[in-house]
């Protein structure tokens, strides 16, 4: 007996498949030290960009996975490993997949717009949360000298992810067209 899989089931398959490893290298890059280049002391949060992009393309239960997934390892390097990152991933991802699905069009903008929103909303929960917080001395001024350059820099890569999952995911719509339709 032969078994197939559906064109439409292929493309689930190797979307999330690419998503999960994305999610990986992107992890790996951020968290691994000196592996991912630095600007006058500002380092990127790729994460962030890339789940706000995944949850674009992705069902609010799916996107909430990849966010959770995505916090989980980022929380796995943390010290503390409060899971403050998992947390905040999965509402994230959630709230931009139900955003697209029901109240905004997916395009570059709008993904500006949500993962702008979503950089600067970490950026200042994780300056609140573990300097004000905590007491750190100095915590109004590393959020100029370090949190803030750290959203800038983030946020410079919004179009190039967004771009490369939309030409993926556009590919890969071209490659496995469904059967019913042609």
């Amino acid at each position: 007996m032969k078994y197939s899989v559906s064109n439409t089931k292929k493309k689930v398959y190797i979307r999330r498949i690419v998503f999960v490893i994305s999610i990986m290298i992107f992890a790996m890059l951020q968290n691994t030290p000196n592996m991912f280049p630095s600007i006058i002391g500002a380092n990127a949060i790729l994460l962030v960009p890339l789940v706000c992009c995944i949850s674009m393309f992705e069902n609010d239960l799916t996107a909430t996975f990849f966010g959770i997934f995505a916090g989980v390892l980022s929380d796995i390097v943390v010290s503390m490993g409060d899971g403050f990152n998992a947390v905040f991933y999965m509402f994230m991802a959630s709230t931009i997949s139900i955003l697209i699905t029901y109240f905004m069009r997916n395009n570059l903008s709008t993904a500006l717009l949500l993962c702008g929103c979503s950089i600067l909303l970490y950026t200042f929960l994780h300056w609140l949360f573990f300097v004000i917080f905590r007491g750190v001395e100095g915590g109004g001024a590393l959020f100029f000298s370090f949190y803030l350059p750290t959203a800038i820099y983030t946020f410079s890569f919004v179009p190039l992810i967004y771009f490369v999952l939309r030409t993926f995911l556009r590919n890969l719509r071209d490659k496995y067209v469904n059967k019913s339709r042609t």
